[in-house]
């Protein structure tokens, strides 16, 4: 068994979602799902931090094989030494255990205060920052539409609303197929030398933080995917072009101590028919230059409502609606 491999069985184990584990490493979400991917390995300092929550030593998790090897524990003298030692000599050397041992205690303690302090420093840093996101949000609404345009343009495309299932407000599917399209596709880079196949975690892991469905089933999808039970292969087949998309109207507004973005996008088409391709084009500007703007035409107007999950920037959304053609 892998380090990847180790991370992952025992994160789930410990009923931990990828976003959870990375909370209590502070870490991202993405750091830890490049580590059970095989993609990246943590530190040392995040290694020792793994073993202490997952209970098990950094000999296990760094050797490739074996069961897990649970830290050794502390044992104390006993109180009575075996019979025949010279009492004087067995006190003296009673002592200077309690010493040592004392030190050590103590530098430990040390050790973690100042841990403690660092990371504690850290997070009120991390919430100041994003109190102030927010209070800036409230305060300077962005100028104009345009503003808006290439960051839906680029968000549009990341998170392929192409591919992502529609639904009202509080009413998320609840069966995998309804989101295996999607979840492939916003990871296309990110599947190595099997890019056909998705593993069951990853797929609840995806839907779970941008969805908030915790309780996924796991169903096979008739022509597009396999399901062996926890291992999810494509049929053959190809994958569409990034969606184009413009900011028809916008509105930001707080609910539960949520900045909510409500969300009205245009996708575009040719007029003639030709097949828009995106790829390698940052900015709708120079989708206009490629195509030409006299030639796109509304093809489809959707809304999407989702906020950002506290300081980071993973958005759980709330619905995503086809509208009717504006007039």
């Amino acid at each position: 068994m892998t380090l990847a491999e180790k991370i992952q069985k025992l994160r789930q184990e410990k009923g931990l979602s990828q976003e959870q584990l990375a909370e209590r490493l502070e870490v991202s979400r993405q750091a830890v799902g490049k580590w059970e991917g095989g993609q990246s390995r943590p530190d040392m300092d995040k290694l020792i931090t793994l073993a202490e929550l997952f209970g098990v030593s950094t000999d296990y998790l760094l050797k490739e094989d074996g069961e897990p090897v649970k830290p050794a524990k502390r044992r104390w003298l006993p109180a009575v030494l075996a019979a025949g030692l010279i009492v004087s000599l067995a006190g003296a050397a009673w002592l200077g255990i309690r010493a040592v041992r004392a030190e050590t205690v103590r530098q430990a303690l040390e050790e973690e205060t100042s841990a403690l302090a660092a990371a504690q420093e850290e997070l009120e840093a991390e919430l100041r920052a994003s109190q102030e996101t927010l209070e800036a949000a409230r305060s300077q609404p962005p100028e104009s539409l345009e503003a808006w345009d290439n960051y839906f343009y680029q968000f549009a495309q990341s998170y392929r609303l192409d591919y992502m299932p529609a639904f009202p407000a509080g009413d998320a599917p609840r069966e995998s197929t309804a989101y295996l399209y999607w979840a492939f596709a916003i990871n296309l880079d990110n599947w190595g030398e099997e890019k056909g196949t998705m593993s069951r975690a990853y797929v609840e892991e995806a839907v779970s933080n941008h969805f908030g469905v915790v309780d996924l089933v796991h169903l096979p999808m008739v022509k597009g995917w396999d399901y062996d039970g926890e291992t999810y292969t494509a049929y053959p087949g190809g994958v569409n072009p990034l969606p184009v998309c413009r900011v028809s109207s916008y509105r930001i507004y707080e609910e539960d101590g949520k900045l909510f973005y409500e969300v009205i996008l245009d996708r575009y088409r040719h007029k003639e028919g030709e097949l828009l391709d995106p790829a390698g084009l940052e900015t709708l500007e120079e989708v206009y230059g490629a195509y030409g703007r006299e030639n796109l035409e509304i093809d489809q107007r959707e809304k999407v409502v989702y906020y950002c999950r506290s300081h980071q920037e993973i958005p759980v959304f709330v619905s995503h609606e086809i509208l009717p053609p504006a007039e």
